[in-house]
């Protein structure tokens, strides 16, 4: 066990679970301290380029995450409106872009521009083909 703890020391390690409601993410360690955050899995079509959201009004603040996936620009995050917004929940859920646009917005709230090991959750349900 000493030799595997070893072997990490000293590495990049980064885990996010992108599940069927939240996908969370571990926002920062030290010592056996850890912080993590959600938000919630919607991804929703963007509007507008690929950016960060900081949307201000009266008393509001908004943060999203503008990501691509195959050509289509989602936007996610903790201030993602979920008003109208539905979450795909079928067998490919694990392989459909709006899973791959949650797992990259964790990842740009995260902010890690290298990751030596990246631990996601297990899927509970996906069929193989």
């Amino acid at each position: 066990m000493v030799n595997k703890q070893r072997q990490f020391m000293g590495k990049v390690i980064q885990s996010v679970d992108v599940g069927s409601g939240f996908t969370k993410y571990v926002t920062k360690q030290i010592g056996k301290d850890i912080s993590c955050a959600l938000f919630p899995s919607v991804a929703k079509a963007a509007v507008g380029g690929l950016k960060s959201f900081q949307k201000t009004g009266i008393g509001a603040k908004q943060t999203t995450i503008c990501v691509e996936v195959k050509g289509n620009k989602y936007e996610v995050g903790p201030d993602v409106d979920v008003v109208g917004a539905s979450r795909q929940l079928d067998d490919n859920y694990s392989a459909s872009a709006a899973h791959e646009a949650l797992l990259l917005g964790a990842l740009s709230f995260v902010g890690k521009q290298n990751i030596d090991l990246l631990m996601l959750g297990l899927i509970r349900n996906t069929k193989l083909a």
